[in-house]
């Protein structure tokens, strides 16, 4: 199992509803998936916490699926965008 922990300085509530809402059936359905939480953090980062039960299962995923969603998106925000 593997742990997936990432930052997204300036990321709003409603950009990550953007992209999480359209993706969380793909999410959890997908070959590996176990768990996700996200949640604003003090510093105004966005924080995402996944578990995969491979890093072949999360690299898929991000592969297939997330980072063409991004991609759709115009890319992540930066910080004070």
């Amino acid at each position: 199992m593997i742990l997936v922990r990432f930052l997204v300085p300036g990321m709003t509530s409603g950009q990550y509803d953007a992209l999480a809402g359209p993706l969380e059936a793909s999410m959890t359905s997908a070959r590996g998936f176990v768990a996700h939480a996200a949640g604003l953090q003090p510093n105004g980062d966005w924080e995402v916490t996944e578990f995969w039960e491979s890093s072949e299962a999360w690299e898929s995923f991000s592969r297939d699926v997330f980072m063409p969603k991004v991609g759709e998106m115009g890319g992540l925000p930066e910080r004070g965008a």
